[in-house]
């Protein structure tokens, strides 16, 4: 058993050096205690090339927001949209241990036929969001998550590639869309 000392009421700390260790370019790196069954961890980084700290740590919502955000930002500023896209699609699929975010548009748009958006028109080169969405979030969630995260950019930046079409979709592969702009 440890014996546990009680902190004096006092300490001398005259004779003390000021900055004695510190290092201004010292970088610290904390350990990571994996369970034994976790042994595959390090594989899989080496196989997917994702760092241990995205393996490990789901993000928090204001993480996924920027990522995403971000994202579509930055296909925004290196896409132009063809005059022929009628309608863009945010697609969601799970992949082995995260979400995975897509952009296409598509020449053709029905509201009351999600098969347009199989109509892979316009691919552009940043395509797929990097490395994907590590969340807790059931789909549903997930996916009321990025509706949310496109609703708002439609509100609040006009000058996304999601403005240069006069529709916009969000769902997972193989599911329901979630319609957001119409054009009236």
């Amino acid at each position: 058993m440890i014996a546990l000392q009680k902190m004096k009421a006092e300490y001398d700390f005259s004779q003390g050096e000021r900055g004695k260790f510190y290092s201004s370019d010292a970088v610290f790196s904390f350990p990571v205690y994996l369970e034994p069954d976790a042994s595959d961890l390090s594989q899989l980084v080496d196989e997917t090339r994702v760092g241990i700290q995205e393996l490990t740590n789901p993000m928090n919502d204001f993480e996924i927001k920027d990522r995403i955000s971000s994202w579509i930002r930055q296909l925004s500023e290196a896409e132009t949209l063809p005059q022929d896209i009628q309608a863009i699609y945010v697609g969601l699929f799970e992949g082995s241990d995260r979400y995975q975010i897509y952009l296409t548009g598509s020449r053709a748009y029905d509201p009351e036929d999600d098969d347009w958006a199989c109509n892979q028109d316009f691919d552009p080169t940043c395509k797929y969001l990097d490395r994907g969405v590590s969340t807790q979030d059931d789909w549903q969630t997930f996916e009321q998550a990025v509706v949310d995260i496109v609703r708002t950019m439609l509100d609040d930046d006009l000058t996304t590639i999601l403005h240069q079409a006069a529709h916009v979709s969000v769902g997972f592969d193989g599911g329901n869309l979630n319609h957001i702009t119409q054009s009236c």
